[in-house]
């Protein structure tokens, strides 16, 4: 699964969540994005701390 796809996926949890309310389509969208952005960049921290561990 790709980010964008993963976004799409998480914006619709967000959607239903919230009670399937149209109102809030853009921000459950901004919210996915910035959920998925703080797992990537969660995922890419953890990743270079664990190949500084093999290096030490």
């Amino acid at each position: 699964m790709n980010k964008e796809e993963l976004i799409r996926q998480i914006a619709y949890r967000i959607y239903l969540i919230t009670g399937k309310n149209d109102t809030r389509t853009l921000q459950n969208w901004l919210d996915a994005e910035e959920i998925v952005n703080l797992f990537f960049d969660f995922c890419k921290k953890h990743k270079e701390h664990c190949n500084k561990q093999k290096d030490e």
